[in-house]
């Protein structure tokens, strides 16, 4: 008897003393390298087209901009194109302008830079989301400009688009400079899948609101999207009077208005990613 009660307390005692050690290296370690892998960057991490808008002033006075951008995902080639407004004047077109080709880098830890052709640095970023989106600010002479680079789909590398890719409601907003003075704007817009959309939405010009989401009726339009995601929206009389660009496999899109003498862009989201 003696010894059956002895036994039990040493028995105790050493699974406590189990179960106070600490967790075995080996079965941390695997941790580390996982968490340094999903925060480093490289060139690689930014491969395939992206959608972009930027804003901002130049000494011209306000700029607005939509465009793509297609990485090589080896550091050795980014090529651009966009349509800017600069003071409600178009100086680049997004349909018809020839491409602006240059290098880029990612540093490790997702500061990344592009240059253009003459080796200069003209453009600092911050990747984001695991590559699938940057920060970008401008660094070109007495530019204060800033933008957002969005994947035109993150699942796949190279993106085609169609005017089906566009369908359901989509909310937005808008802002910039209009010769009144400056504008912002919320709205709600739908995409049928097969080239018409309506919006509806508040406008406040200088501080005046000059329609009412709850009340304006919606204007009609058409829209086309070419097979590269960008695309154009049509005034019922046909004039082009936005530009924009698809990303995020069409549950967004950053738009220019091309209407005289504006500045503004915008962006719309849909309001349901799982909407038919």
């Amino acid at each position: 008897m003696r010894r059956r009660v002895t036994r039990i307390p040493v028995i105790a005692f050493v699974v406590g003393v189990l179960l106070l050690m600490p967790p075995s290296r080996s079965r941390q370690s695997p941790v580390v390298p996982r968490v340094h892998a999903e925060e480093g960057c490289s060139v690689a991490s930014l491969k395939g087209a992206y959608g972009f808008f930027r804003t901002g002033t130049v000494p011209g006075g306000p700029l607005a901009g939509v465009g793509i951008i297609t990485f090589d995902g080896t550091g050795a080639v980014a090529s651009a194109r966009q349509t800017t407004r600069r003071n409600g004047v178009t100086t680049a077109d997004l349909f018809t302008s020839p491409p602006l080709v240059g290098p880029y880098e990612v540093h490790s830890d997702c500061a990344a830079r592009l240059f253009l052709p003459d080796g200069s640095v003209f453009v600092h970023a911050v990747v984001v989301d695991g590559g699938n989106e940057l920060f970008i600010m401008s660094l070109s002479d007495a530019n204060t400009v800033y933008g957002v680079m969005k994947k035109i789909n993150k699942e796949e590398e190279n993106s085609s688009c169609s005017v089906a890719t566009l369908h359901g409601t989509y909310g937005f907003f808008r802002t910039g400079i209009v010769p009144a003075g400056p504008v912002v704007g919320v709205g709600i817009s739908t995409r049928d899948g097969n080239g018409h959309g309506t919006a509806r939405l508040t406008i406040r010009r200088n501080g005046v609101t000059t329609s009412d989401l709850f009340t304006t009726p919606a204007t009609q339009g058409t829209y086309e999207v070419d097979p590269d995601c960008a695309g154009r929206e049509f005034n019922p009389d046909g004039s082009v009077f936005i530009h924009f660009v698809v990303v995020d496999g069409g549950n967004e899109f950053f738009i220019l208005s091309l209407t005289d003498a504006n500045t503004v862009y915008g962006v719309m989201k849909k309001i349901n990613r799982d909407e038919d």
